[in-house]
Order: C-alpha cells, then structure tokens, then sequence
C-alpha cells in the first residue's frame, strides 16, 4: 500500500502537469511552493473555505484563515 501511494505522490507533485498545477499556496506566506491536501504532516485545510496552508503558518497566523478574514471583510463592505 506504501509503494501505491509513493507511486501517486510522485505522480501527482511532480510527474503529471495537469495534477500538481492543482496544487495549492499558503496563503500566509506566499510561498511558491505547491501544497496538497494529502500532505496531512505539513498541511492544515481550513474546514470552512477549503484553503490549504502550511501548518506552521496557521499556528502562527492571528487570524483563524486569512481566506476567511478576507472573504468576512468584503462581505461587510458590500453589505451582505
């Protein structure tokens, strides 16, 4: 099962084009590296938005999800 997996790892950072350009950024440190959801040790989702982030960057982030915050703020400002 391991090697399974290793094999769609590989396959879906760094083989395939169309797979890891579906890859994510944090959005706290605007890294250029791609994240993946199944990264799940260096990796949190926000369970409300589905934004992936660095999970050191979270922990240390003021703010629950900076995707959120934004989305909260243009909200107010447009009246809904």
């Amino acid at each position: 099962l391991n090697d399974i997996m290793a094999g769609w790892q590989t396959h879906i950072m760094h083989t395939c084009v169309v797979c890891k350009e579906r890859g994510h950024y944090c959005e706290v440190c605007r890294s250029s590296e791609r994240l993946f959801p199944f990264e799940l040790d260096r990796v949190e989702t926000c369970a409300e938005c589905k934004a992936i982030f660095h999970a050191s960057c979270l922990e240390r982030c003021s703010v629950q999800c900076e995707r959120c915050e934004r989305i909260r703020r243009v909200k107010r400002r447009e009246g809904k």
